[in-house]
């Protein structure tokens, strides 16, 4: 968003909540964006704790320097409940300023956890938005809020996180046959990867060649080492550690088949990779097919009765078929992720960020805060003692 923002000569600020960043990553960034760190908007002694997920509740904002952090801007996009609360603070010191939602993940706002104060108020404010500011990525997600939250969610904004397309197919003739690639975080709700390590042995028996690499890092990867071991696939499955971005045409151009979700998955179809898409926190190695079949802009979120694909079978095809097959179904991928163009995502934030509706704005209260931060402490306290951690991950529920 930042690159195509400053394509439109708009230069957009980010503001970094947790001092817990790859400088890769935001040096990239700072080329296109203005990245400004929320640690420098507080006193000195509240920054120590700026790597805590208390630092929100705690810190104590500087108003004129927020003001100034601010400016001209109108609207703050939040991508998550910290930011959500951070958002509100803002709103505080600043209350023309309007607040919009982004739903990246279906459990961010909605998930199950410990009953109390924390728990209740993000239900309470999430119910109460302006259905104009809640923006969904796919249509399952916006089904499930409304029934969740609120019926008005139904007419909110549903906008893909889109990618820039290109032109022209990347692709390599000079593929590696039977190579299978995924690209992602490796944490627990991403079950595709353990998926299909599991029906691998099945599938070598018919095509003995086959290697699946798998490119990322997370809280999932020791289970994932485990799972290798003990199907004895240490030949056949090769764990690459976190992938440079900037090669990810390079490297994923190289596979027969790539298999994800997120952007990665439209990123490897752009390029006419064949890319079949992995759904989250599915029990079953099925998927909705190949980025080419998806339905609207839904691939990602599990939803029950919709038709599903065996991993096994479209693998199979998909081999069977050799170059020709490769070739005809890379270019359906590329032909189906048309529809994630940025630019469209982008004139959609556009249309929003311009509107001119009223908002309840319910500040945060001093006394709010404390309850907020006292409630949030003790779910954290269950977490340490291994009693309840279902909020630390809360994405990783169906």
């Amino acid at each position: 968003m930042a690159r195509e923002y400053q394509q439109r000569s708009k230069k957009i600020k980010i503001i970094v909540l947790y001092d817990n960043f790859s400088a890769e990553h935001l040096n990239d960034l700072t080329k296109y964006a203005d990245v400004f760190f929320i640690k420098d908007f507080t006193s000195n002694f509240f920054s120590y704790f700026s790597k805590s997920q208390l630092f929100p509740f705690i810190i104590n904002l500087k108003n004129e320097k927020i003001k100034q952090l601010v400016g001209n801007e109108n609207t703050i996009h939040v991508m998550g409940i910290f930011g959500f609360i951070l958002a509100k603070r803002i709103q505080k010191i600043i209350p023309a300023v309007k607040i919009t939602v982004g739903v990246y993940h279906q459990n961010e706002f909605m998930y199950k956890s410990i009953k109390g104060f924390f728990n209740k108020w993000i239900f309470d404010e999430i119910s109460k938005l302006n259905y104009n500011y809640l923006i969904f990525f796919n249509n399952s997600m916006r089904l499930a809020y409304g029934d969740y939250f609120n019926e008005v969610f139904l007419d909110a904004p549903l906008l893909p996180i889109g990618i820039p397309l290109k032109k022209e197919l990347v692709t390599q003739k000079e593929y590696t046959p039977q190579l299978i690639i995924s690209v992602g975080n490796l944490v627990g709700f991403k079950t595709y990867n353990k998926h299909i390590i599991g029906i691998l042995p099945e599938i070598l028996k018919m095509y003995p060649d086959i290697q699946y690499h798998i490119y990322g890092a997370g809280e999932e990867l020791n289970k994932i080492k485990d799972l290798i071991t003990s199907l004895n696939l240490s030949n056949y499955v090769i764990l690459k550690g976190i992938l440079d971005y900037n090669k990810f045409d390079e490297i994923v151009s190289k596979a027969h088949v790539f298999i994800g979700n997120g952007t990665a998955v439209l990123e490897a179809a752009n390029i006419g990779v064949p890319s079949i898409t992995g759904i989250e926190s599915c029990e079953l190695a099925v998927s909705y097919g190949f980025v080419s079949d998806i339905d609207g802009f839904d691939y990602n979120e599990y939803v029950p009765n919709k038709k599903t694909f065996e991993f096994k079978s479209l693998l199979n095809n998909l081999f069977q078929g050799g170059d020709s097959e490769r070739e005809r179904v890379g270019a359906l991928c590329k032909a189906g992720v048309k529809k994630f163009d940025i630019s469209n995502t982008i004139n959609g934030f556009d249309e929003i960020n311009a509107m001119k509706n009223s908002e309840e704005l319910g500040f945060i209260s001093r006394t709010a805060l404390a309850r907020l931060f006292l409630s949030f402490l003790f779910i954290g306290i269950l977490d340490v003692l291994k009693i309840d951690s279902r909020f630390k991950f809360r994405r990783n529920q169906g």
